[in-house]
């Protein structure tokens, strides 16, 4: 689906906060919620994502309503999101 920018809308968002049964490792996190600031052309409805980031290694904390961009990792997932100013 091309996309005709890459700002996007924060909807929603979800804290996690748990320990991995299987290593113990804690994980500490959000998933964010987010819409297209231009949906796709020919979408009918509501287009939203949802992204997950890391405390580890995110300095974004999300806020409904904020414009934001991906910053993706050099393994092509999403890492962190950048407030648009």
């Amino acid at each position: 689906m091309a996309r005709l920018n890459d700002q996007y809308e924060v909807i929603g968002f979800l804290r996690i906060d748990y320990v991995k049964k299987a290593t113990g490792d804690r994980v500490q996190g959000y998933e964010v919620y987010l819409t297209p600031t231009q949906p796709p052309e020919g979408l009918i409805g509501v287009y939203a994502e949802k992204v997950y980031l890391s405390e580890k290694y995110a300095f974004y904390k999300p806020e409904i309503g904020d414009i934001v961009r991906k910053a993706y990792n050099r393994f092509g997932s999403v890492e962190d999101l950048i407030v648009s100013g």
